[in-house]
């Protein structure tokens, strides 16, 4: 890549709704215009619970002060009552170089794995490298719509693999939203400790192995491009899971087994009796939008039954959690007075 590349700003400066809470997730991604070394065409997909998006309403800012119109193309029913909604805009820059295109909507939902998601915008971007020496690149595409929700206590799988037009070699990340703050990945939120989330670098096929916390959550999913051992693009698929269930629990372990907890419900006095085997081992109680109330160190090997206080705690539904070296046990605590 030539040094006098020049670096711009592409914005898209428009809004998939006047509700930033339907909005789910979206991708965005550029093909060029064949016969033309520097007229791309952008696609903008938009997944949400908002339909019947008017023609013309957004448009699409690129450079200079100019403005682009993005043209909604159509809008396709899926699962769960959302929607597939697409826009394009067309444009030529002026010669070779490193852009960043972007898109800046309204504000994400309250979810678990980020701080105030309720008042960040959401934001997506697509760098673009233009570069004669690589020749032609289009943006890889997603096979496949995402999916939108999960079950507590259930493995989640998801296939974000994606066809590259140009055969390039694609790698797949798990990566943290650009402009975010406070953002941990999915299984390290909340009362998610204990459980696994990653994805398969070669075939992108995400696993939550598994969701415990009930909620919404938001992942990123960063497509590397390869040609020839350089790196000559990046996509993104921003997306909102809801994972949701009566109570957040997990399969038998053996700990479950030799663990005894009651009463539940209880009132001022949690009990926990901990087998003479079983090695350090520590209590945690955790509220329902993942704040760590409780937390105390127990004792085995004969010792009376483990004792936690919670007569200073609401009358409600909390997540208790018993964690030892060789495993842990998440349940559901209900708080009752009379």
């Amino acid at each position: 890549m030539k040094s006098f590349f020049f670096i711009f700003i592409c914005t898209v400066a428009c809004s998939f709704s006047t509700y930033g809470t339907h909005l789910k997730g979206a991708e965005l991604t550029a093909k060029p215009i064949l016969g033309s070394s520097f007229t791309y065409t952008f696609t903008l997909i938009f997944y949400g619970e908002r339909v019947g998006v008017n023609e013309g309403s957004n448009t699409l800012a690129v450079e200079n002060g100019v403005e682009v119109p993005l043209t909604f193309i159509s809008e396709e029913k899926l699962d769960e009552g959302l929607a597939k909604i697409i826009y394009t805009a067309t444009y030529t820059y002026a010669a070779a170089g490193i852009y960043l295109v972007s898109y800046t909507g309204g504000s994400r939902n309250h979810v678990v794995n980020m701080t105030d998601g309720s008042t960040t915008r959401f934001y997506i971007e697509l760098p673009l490298f233009i570069n004669q020496v690589i020749g032609l690149n289009s943006s890889p595409v997603f096979s496949t719509p995402p999916k939108f929700s999960a079950t507590a206590g259930e493995k989640f799988t998801d296939e974000y693999g994606a066809i590259d037009a140009e055969g390039d070699s694609l790698v797949y990340k798990l990566v943290t939203p650009p402009a975010v703050a406070g953002y941990v990945f999915p299984h390290e939120a909340g009362g998610n400790t204990g459980n696994t989330f990653d994805i398969n670098p070669s075939t992108g096929t995400i696993t939550w192995d598994m969701p415990v916390y009930v909620g919404k959550y938001v992942l990123v999913v960063q497509i590397e491009e390869w040609r020839q051992g350089v790196k000559i693009g990046l996509t993104y698929r921003d997306i909102e899971i809801s994972v949701t269930g009566s109570s957040p629990v997990t399969p038998p372990t053996a700990e479950e087994r030799t663990f005894t907890i009651y009463p539940n419900p209880a009132d001022d006095k949690l009990y926990i009796n901990v087998p003479e085997s079983t090695t350090e081992t520590i209590a945690e109680i955790w509220s329902i939008k993942g704040q760590l109330l409780i937390r105390k160190q127990l004792q085995s090997s004969g010792h009376a039954d483990g004792v936690i206080h919670i007569q200073h705690l609401p009358a409600g539904v909390y997540i208790l959690k018993v964690v030892s070296l060789n495993g842990y046990v998440t349940s559901r605590l209900i708080i009752m007075r009379n």
